[in-house]
């Protein structure tokens, strides 16, 4: 029996890690993750569903992280720097603009959201919890990252991703529609002597509110709001040099 429960716990955390980066995932996803029969990897959402730390959508049957996984991490306390001077930061910026507000810092070839605020706008879909970790490329906040570090981590290094750079450095900030429900985000690099050490991002739905997604307005906005970070950010944040990875 307690080989059972035990194992039934890992299975438990292994999905609840999974639904971090890929929120809004189906039994049929999770049955290959755990490489698990139906029954049993319905069984176990049901559980999570039940505990309030994942809610089933009705359109398609997928499954999204809930409110109930904010109380996990409510004990821990991160950086102070994190919660005493960039969120408060972080918070104005997302009432000003109406979206949510990411702070992404670089670990290795990848961009981790280490602040966020916590009000998601009900024009977005799908969450991005504070720990997510994505490659560079995949995100605007990577992006804006690799527009303006020196040096950059290695990346893969075809036609489409020095267009993107390109574009972030033209324009000062990234740019990246997401696959699904019209989502865009944008993101400016934090600087520190005019070198990324992290990157500002937002979350905007261009068909649902328009008239809240102009970039030129958001780029400004961003702009300021990174610097202010800056200033606050300690001297091992801005000067942690990321792992180069191999393309």
């Amino acid at each position: 029996m307690r080989t059972v429960s035990v194992r039934a716990l890992q299975r438990g955390l292994t999905i609840l890690e999974y639904f971090n980066q890929h929120d809004g995932t189906t039994v049929t996803e999770i049955m290959g993750v755990l490489g698990a029969p139906h029954a049993t990897t319905y069984r176990l959402l049901k559980t999570l569903c039940d505990e309030g730390l994942l809610t089933k959508g009705n359109e398609r049957g997928e499954y999204w992280l809930a409110a109930g996984v904010k109380a996990l991490s409510e004990g821990y306390q991160s950086e102070p720097w994190l919660l005493q001077d960039a969120m408060p930061i972080i918070e104005a910026l997302s009432n000003r603009l109406q979206w949510p507000v990411f702070l992404m810092l670089p670990r290795g070839s990848q961009m981790v959201v280490r602040a966020k605020n916590f009000a998601p706008s009900p024009l977005i879909k799908g969450e991005i919890p504070t720990g997510t970790a994505s490659e560079m490329t995949a995100t605007a906040g990577g992006l804006a990252y690799l527009a303006f570090a020196s040096p950059a981590p290695a990346m893969p290094d075809t036609a489409a991703v020095r267009k993107k750079i390109a574009q972030a450095q033209k324009r000062g900030h990234a740019q990246l529609d997401e696959a699904r429900d019209d989502v865009r985000q944008i993101a400016v690099p934090v600087l520190s002597d005019a070198v990324a050490c992290g990157a500002l991002m937002i979350r905007t739905n261009m068909r649902a509110a328009p008239e809240l997604g102009d970039p030129e307005t958001i780029h400004d906005a961003l702009v300021a709001a990174a610097a202010k970070i800056a200033v606050c950010m300690p001297a091992a944040a801005r000067n942690a040099s990321p792992l180069h990875a191999t393309a």
